[in-house]
């Protein structure tokens, strides 16, 4: 792959991502304001959040109610209510859709015949992969894995809804080396 044929495959992914960039956050100077004050620990109702932004917001406030009780959770019900609630956020769902067109593209281009996805969590990007995948694009295998044994359960649901999709799920911590079978 060169520079030049990346830009070819995916310019079109690229401008549709920069024009809701564009318009989806062109209130950012509002949120910038007010992200300032939440992070001074100055009360920001969510209310006068403009609604792009309000994702953030719930996410900021989650990170900063964690940081002043000095540690980090990924399992704090907090957090994971606002990461389930990312995948009906329209940036969630252009990056999702952006980030497996341009897998496909540049994997077509490059003769690449496997994907892995790190951290599948609970398989949202997954499921859109899987959509993506099946049926036009059978040679490509995509191995989802992740530390839950959960995402064996949740990847089921996802095969089922795509027959013939060249899937496979592995549980596995990348902390550690990766299982040899």
């Amino acid at each position: 792959l060169t520079k030049g044929l990346i830009k070819e495959k995916l310019s079109d992914l690229e401008n549709r991502f920069c024009s809701f960039m564009m318009e989806h956050f062109a209130c950012w100077k509002q949120w910038a304001e007010q992200s300032g004050r939440l992070l001074e620990g100055k009360d920001v109702p969510e209310d006068e959040v403009p609604e792009p932004f309000r994702f953030e917001y719930r996410m900021t406030k989650v990170v900063l109610e964690m940081d002043a009780a000095g540690a980090w959770d990924w399992n704090n019900p907090k957090l994971r209510k606002v990461f389930e609630e990312a995948a009906g956020n329209p940036l969630y769902r252009l990056m999702a859709e952006t980030i497996t067109e341009s897998a496909i593209r540049l994997c077509a281009a490059a003769g690449v015949k496997t994907l892995l996805e790190v951290g599948a969590g609970k398989g949202h990007l997954t499921g859109v992969m899987a959509g993506k995948l099946a049926g036009k694009c059978d040679s490509i295998q995509l191995i989802v894995t992740d530390t839950n044994p959960a995402i064996l359960q949740n990847i089921d649901a996802i095969k089922s809804r795509h027959a013939g999709l060249n899937l496979v799920t592995e549980q596995w911590d990348i902390n550690q080396a990766p299982s040899q079978a």
